[in-house]
């Protein structure tokens, strides 16, 4: 087994705490934030560490599902299929939905069920930081920062 596999199996176990109860969208919508957040150069760029670290500023106290996912469920196996293009950044991610001026098309690094937010920090400096953090998209109850 090689770095890039274990990187990838943490990236879909995280984006499944994250959002596998909201369905097959809102899992791949979170796993396109993580890699905008490694684009982006978050812990240097580091897949490790933007998945290890992803915990740093978040709208609840935990991920809402400490479970594994169940392989067998077409939903996980067609996100788990999804997974290595999105690690390498050869899938486009379609869930931008706002463009900035000078920037272009920017995509979301946070996200939030807005009505479950507990994290009052969360709220200050992502939520009710519009010119810093603008949404950029909308996927099922997740609303995306960038």
């Amino acid at each position: 087994m090689v770095t890039q596999q274990v990187e990838k199996a943490w990236l879909f176990v995280q984006t499944f705490r994250e959002a596998g109860h909201l369905g097959e969208q809102a899992m791949l919508a979170v796993a396109f934030a993580f890699r905008n957040r490694q684009r982006a150069g978050w812990e240097g760029g580091n897949w490790a560490g933007v998945i290890k670290h992803c915990n740093r500023i978040r709208y609840n106290n935990a991920p809402p599902n400490d479970e594994y996912p169940d392989l067998r469920d077409p939903a996980i196996r067609r996100v788990l299929g999804r997974i290595d293009s999105i690690y390498d950044g050869t899938a486009a991610d379609n869930m931008v939905s706002s463009v900035h001026p000078t920037e272009g098309a920017r995509t979301g690094k946070y996200w939030a069920v807005l009505h479950k937010i507990t994290n009052s920090e969360f709220l200050e400096r992502i939520v009710r930081s519009p010119n810093e953090h603008p949404k950029t998209s909308q996927v099922g109850d997740l609303t995306f920062f960038a």
